[in-house]
C-alpha cells in the first residue's frame, strides 16, 4: 500500500474498498483483520503527542462491514542505544 505525504487513513480504506471489490462473485465476504500499534505513554502529556494516526484510523473503521480492529499496545523500553552482552 503507497501512502504518499505520510497518508494512512485515506490509503488504508482504499485499500480495503479495493479488496472487497475484487473478491470472486458468489464466494463469502471475508472478515478482514486491521492490527492498530498503539503506544501506551507514561506521561500525561504523551498521550497528546502520540496515537493520534491510530485515533483517526479507528474512527474511520468503525461501523465497517466485515472489518475488525485489533489494538496492540506497546511501550518501548528506557534504554537507549545497544543492549549490554549478559555475562
Amino acid at each position: 500500500m503507497e501512502s504518499p505525504y505520510r497518508a494512512l487513513v485515506g490509503p488504508m480504506v482504499t485499500y480495503l474498498d479495493v479488496l472487497e471489490l475484487t473478491r470472486a462473485p458468489g464466494s463469502d465476504v471475508p472478515t478482514t483483520i486491521v492490527v492498530i500499534p498503539e503506544y501506551v505513554a507514561r506521561h500525561w502529556w504523551e498521550r497528546l503527542l502520540y496515537n493520534q494516526s491510530a485515533r483517526r484510523l479507528r474512527a474511520a473503521l468503525v461501523g465497517r462491514g466485515h472489518t475488525v480492529t485489533a489494538d496492540v499496545p506497546y511501550r518501548r523500553s528506557e534504554q537507549i542505544g545497544p543492549s549490554p552482552e549478559r555475562a
